[in-house]
């Protein structure tokens, strides 16, 4: 059984955006104390179709997963000596691992785009996937473009901007959010900003119906501290600061992400048939934030 119980898990291609994402892995595994695991699918069987006797290319592959798990370990073990990595390289498909291994891990890391996806994506099929099924949080490392070289990443800070921000929706699926938010601003010694987006249906709008705009953001207000108020008893340095917004939610987080170094938010989407999803808003958030972003959801 590979070391991932409690472990930071992420997953890796080998591509800048995935480097990014074992950079940002290290970082956090070593500010909570917590193992990191990576992750690389090597994909032998083309078309899922076994090919036996193995290829040449086949062991090409497996070459090539395993130059690319010794330089994620290496990246992880120079950003961060003192953690400790292990490595795992698997023929399954990226998701259905780290899927399966986020049972167990703390939280699972991946880049906002590897290599296959297509550029004008904003954010890649397997970060929308992984972050739509995995347990626990999952945080996507978005990137600032592909000119990023290895130098610049080896000189990057994730705490820049000393904010951590949590888009709230007010409903029961915000406190799992709003955990792991302070507990990640207090981990470093961060501002937390609390956000809640809101406004009014246009078919409202134009009703005849009056709406008290200032009686409403009061007691939106007074929803909203009584919603984050435990979780500041259990982290009370943290500094908070609430953003009552009228705007979408996707428009307001992704703005704020600008100034941010993680945004936390809910994933609210469901099947029918009771599979979590990724819902609307978590999914414009992951295709237009400008900081890493963490998808939170309970564990079953």
């Amino acid at each position: 059984m590979p070391e991932v119980l409690e472990a930071v898990l992420v997953g890796t291609d080998g591509s800048p955006g995935a480097e990014r994402a074992v950079a940002w892995a290290a970082d956090d595994a070593a500010l909570r104390g917590r193992p990191l695991h990576v992750v690389h699918a090597v994909e032998t069987w083309p078309f899922d179709i076994p090919v036996v006797p193995p290829t040449p290319g086949a062991y090409r592959l497996g070459d090539n997963g395993r130059g690319i798990l010794r330089a994620a370990r290496d990246l992880a073990q120079a950003r961060q000596p003192g953690v400790r990595v292990s490595t795992e390289a698997v023929t399954t498909g990226i998701v259905t691992i780290l899927h399966d291994h986020s049972e167990g891990a703390y939280e699972t890391v991946v880049g906002h785009r590897g290599h296959g996806g297509f550029a004008g994506l904003l954010a890649g099929s397997v970060a929308l996937r992984v972050a739509g099924r995995a347990a626990g949080p999952v945080v996507v490392v978005r990137g600032t473009g592909p000119d990023w070289d290895r130098r610049a990443l080896d000189e990057h800070r994730w705490d820049a901007h000393r904010e951590v921000v949590a888009g709230v929706d007010l409903t029961d699926a915000s406190y799992p959010v709003l955990a792991y938010a302070f507990e990640a601003a207090a981990l470093r010694g961060a501002r937390l900003r609390i956000v809640h987006a809101h406004r009014l249906d246009p078919a409202f709008v134009q009703s005849r119906y009056g709406v008290d705009l200032t009686e409403l953001e009061y007691t939106l207000a007074a929803r909203l501290r009584d919603a984050y108020g435990r979780f500041r008893q259990l982290h009370p340095s943290v500094e908070v600061v609430e953003s009552l917004v009228r705007d979408h939610p996707v428009q307001a987080l992704a703005e704020t992400s600008r100034s941010a170094d993680l945004v936390a938010i809910g994933a609210r989407g469901r099947h029918p048939a009771g599979a979590a999803l990724l819902g609307s808003v978590s999914h414009g958030v992951l295709h237009h934030a400008h900081s890493p972003v963490a998808v939170v959801r309970p564990r079953e």
